[in-house]
């Protein structure tokens, strides 16, 4: 199964890599991060670490947080590169309903 892995960075993210590694096909590491809110300091910790893990890193720019920007952001995904599920390391409500609005499986890792 074609999967993301919610990435930001952490130590439960890497956790979640971790559990699922070998076990899906991991497309990408996914952050979900309003335009407004990021600095190119984060954004170049997280390229670092999804470099050192050999996985791609994707952020999904997000004009806002609403529920209507995740289902969009989340079917593009299921559209454009064939993702089936999203890897989660604890209950992110928003993009869960937008999976199941999708049909995108949740992954808890």
């Amino acid at each position: 199964m074609k999967v993301v892995l919610l990435w930001n960075g952490d130590n439960n993210s890497a956790r979640a890599y971790v559990k699922v590694k070998g076990k899906f096909d991991i497309a990408f590491l996914l952050t979900f991060l309003q335009k407004e809110n990021c600095n190119a300091s984060f954004l170049s910790t997280l390229k670092r670490q999804c470099k050192k893990r050999g996985v791609p890193f994707f952020w999904a720019k997000m004009e806002t947080a609403y529920p209507e920007e995740y289902r969009e952001s989340i079917a593009e995904l299921k559209k454009d590169y064939g993702i089936e599920g999203i890897v989660t390391n604890g209950t992110q409500s928003l993009i869960e309903d937008a999976c199941r609005a999708t049909g995108i499986k949740v992954i808890r890792a």
